[in-house]
């Protein structure tokens, strides 16, 4: 095995219908919180209102931003830091998928620097992430990305539409509720994309090292085995609540270091794909889908 510095300092609240516990966990966080959604889950569904009325039951002062797109762009995100900045948050609250989790992460940094994001995005970057940003409670809605339980993030520049990613220990949300209640309306084609972006994120891993890591292989088999069994459950049959409960903690654990400790190698699909989405705005999966094939294909004898 690899030697490895294994780094989780998330507080997970998991289970069904833990939404409601909300208000109680954000009290540990501040008293003034930046709600961050999208456009329209949030509101549509009334998650947001519901949200907002469990801050207003413990006492917690909000300004709301729901502007986050997907594949989060740069100005977005450094408008939502100004914002921040302006109204004198103390955290943030994400309540979305992952392309809200990670705009989150961008906002955090940009509150508390005063920097544009796209400073740590460039190649090299012009900055590094060296101290605490504002603090991050991350509502998961969709089975994804793993941001909830992650120190990255992926960033859209607008004017050039590179897409790139950040990595720091102090990007790791402080407490994320994952409900599984939350995905459950999520249709089968955002379903399917996120069952791809978990897969991917544990079969990368998997195949880019050749260390012995037994226990690590042992585990990234069960999460891809277990991704595609409850995958192809939800997709028939998107209310079996024990399908989606699953495969939320498979999304939570593919990115969280877990499967791959012991293995230290490259993520080249996600590498290759982030020009896809940056520029044509498919969704991350969907671009992953398009390109696993040829990949496998290349590197079957690698």
């Amino acid at each position: 095995m690899d030697n490895f510095v294994l780094h989780i300092p998330t507080k997970v609240v998991f289970g069904k219908g833990e939404f409601s516990s909300l208000g109680k966990h954000a009290k540990e966080l501040g008293k003034v919180a930046l709600v961050v959604t999208g456009r329209r889950f949030a509101k549509e569904s009334g998650l947001l209102d519901k949200a907002l009325k469990q801050l207003d039951e413990v006492g917690i002062k909000y300004v709301v931003y729901s502007e986050i797109e997907p594949n989060p762009e740069s100005k977005t995100v450094d408008k939502g830091g100004e914002i921040a900045r302006k109204e004198n948050v103390d955290f943030i609250i994400a309540i979305g998928g992952g392309s809200v989790i990670d705009a989150a992460k961008g906002i955090a940094i940009v509150a508390k620097t005063g920097d544009k994001i796209w400073d740590y995005l460039e190649r090299p970057p012009k900055k590094t992430v060296k101290s605490e940003v504002l603090p991050i409670l991350s509502v998961i809605t969709v089975a994804a990305t793993g941001s909830e339980l992650d120190g990255a993030a992926v960033i859209t520049n607008t004017d050039t539409r590179s897409k790139r990613g950040i990595i720091s220990p102090f990007l790791f949300p402080k407490i994320s509720i994952i409900d599984p209640l939350l995905t459950l309306s999520i249709p089968p084609k955002q379903t399917v994309d996120g069952v791809i972006d978990m897969f991917t994120h544990v079969l990368e891993s998997y195949l880019s090292s050749k260390a012995y890591a037994p226990v690590s292989d042992s585990i990234s088999e069960a999460l891809m085995k277990e991704a595609l069994r409850f995958g192809e459950i939800a997709f028939n049959k998107p209310d079996d609540v024990n399908a989606r409960e699953s495969l939320s903690w498979i999304s939570s654990l593919a990115l969280s270091g877990i499967p791959s400790a012991g293995r230290s190698g490259p993520f080249p699909i996600h590498r290759l794909e982030h020009p896809i989405s940056g520029l044509y705005g498919i969704s991350h999966g969907r671009g992953l889908a398009i390109l696993l094939p040829a990949f496998l294909y290349i590197t079957k004898d690698v």
